[in-house]
């Protein structure tokens, strides 16, 4: 089955469209200053892409954290490794997964921003990403429901930094000769003394 691309006419004659999309986000009012930091709730609905956030093109409307980098994101209602710490009364994501996660939220910052780097890109957009330790995986937290909520939060937000670091990756392969055996990119980054198991 075929789609046909939704198009819309604002009242001031601007024209937006959509190809893959069966609906269309509330249209944006000219000169409206938008937040380009997606909260987690929000990320999967339909929304404009943003000049400042290209890598919100990216950003799959059903992610998959899989394989021995995203499996360990691979968390999900009973399966979430909540401790509750009694000498505080609170709660918190398992340590060990706490560190797991801190050391992938590093990692693909990292991976992003040496490419962002290498490509000279004027976008800054690392720095409007909020991090997946902004959203509280690494806190303590009052109840099992608050501390639940802000791992699925944290988890969800790993996807924007996920998205940034295909872009820059779809970039520099842009700039040469693809290879799917040996990107271009991985052989940069090996190159700039990144560990071989993060690429």
């Amino acid at each position: 089955m075929e789609h046909t691309p939704l198009v819309h006419r604002s009242r001031d004659g601007r024209i937006f469209t959509s190809l893959n999309s069966t609906i269309l986000p509330p249209v944006p009012r000219e000169g409206m200053k938008r937040s380009h930091q997606i909260h987690p709730s929000r990320l999967f609905a339909p929304r404009w892409l943003e000049d400042m956030a290209p890598q919100g093109a990216l950003i799959p409307k059903y992610p998959h954290f899989d394989g021995p980098l995203f499996g360990r994101l691979d968390v999900s209602g009973e399966s979430l490794p909540i401790v509750y710490q009694s000498q505080t009364r609170t709660y918190h994501l398992d340590t060990e997964v706490q560190e797991s996660w801190g050391r992938l939220e590093f990692a693909l910052y990292d991976l992003s921003t040496i490419l962002h780097k290498a490509l000279q890109l004027s976008i800054p957009y690392c720095r409007r990403l909020a991090f997946p330790s902004h959203y509280g995986y690494t806190h303590n937290h009052t109840s099992a429901e608050i501390a639940k909520q802000c791992v699925m939060n944290s988890r969800d937000a790993f996807v924007p930094l996920m998205a940034a670091c295909s872009m820059v990756m779809v970039l520099f392969e842009a700039r040469g000769n693809l290879s799917v055996d040996n990107p271009s990119w991985a052989s940069y980054l090996i190159s700039k003394g990144v560990y071989p198991a993060w690429i």
